[in-house]
């Protein structure tokens, strides 16, 4: 490869999607294995730590 070439990463899980792993179970099979509801996102809603706002206005 040569190296001015960008070369993409491989998405994982996508990669283990498509190819079942092989393995026999062990130790080490909940790495080959996720969720599918493995990202959440959240909004919290902070604090304001001032009374006054930092900046005056015009």
């Amino acid at each position: 490869v040569p190296l001015t070439e960008v070369v993409e990463p491989v998405d994982y899980e996508e990669y283990v999607s498509s190819h079942p792993p092989g393995a026999e179970p062990g130790p080490l099979r909940q790495l080959l294995e996720f969720p599918s509801d493995d990202l959440e996102l959240l909004l919290q809603e902070r604090e304001c730590a001032t009374i006054e706002p930092p900046v005056p206005e015009e």
